[in-house]
């Protein structure tokens, strides 16, 4: 009875090292320890002015209202901690902050105080690292 059992104990053993290897040797083709792409598909994104465009204000005086984004999916579905890069392109102003973190709503906002000079200021707002961008508009007055 003894030899009969330790026979079928070495048979369960050798079937399960077998399968063992041949595991080993399914993952190795598919890429070596079955590993996965865990790259996150891009998302398109789409941005929208809320308000603050066509503001006017005077030199020195921080603009009343902020200039207020809105980021979306291209489904439309709100986007929330997205990155916002703000930036004058045309004339002269200060910024609240460079860029803004939508919040859990989709929305970031800075505000634009104009200085050194009267006229047009345009500022961008882009979503950092994609194609998405508005742009507003200003006017600084005496």
């Amino acid at each position: 009875m003894k030899t009969r059992t330790r026979k079928i104990y070495y048979a369960m053993g050798a079937m399960l090292c077998a399968t063992l290897l041949l595991s080993l040797s399914a993952c190795e083709k598919r890429g070596g320890n079955n590993q996965r792409d865990l790259t996150a598909p891009k998302i398109e994104y789409k941005i929208s002015i809320v308000s603050g465009s066509g503001q006017r204000g005077r030199i020195d005086t921080r603009l009343p209202g902020g200039l207020k984004v809105f980021v979306t999916d291209a489904s439309n579905i709100k986007q929330p901690a997205v990155i916002v890069k703000y930036k004058i392109t045309e004339g002269f102003g200060e910024l609240s902050a460079s860029s803004q973190v939508t919040g859990s709503d989709g929305y970031a906002e800075v505000f634009l105080t104009p200085n050194n000079a009267l006229g047009v200021i345009r500022v961008e707002a882009r979503v950092s690292g994609s194609d998405a961008v508005v742009e507003f508009t200003a006017t600084a007055v005496p």
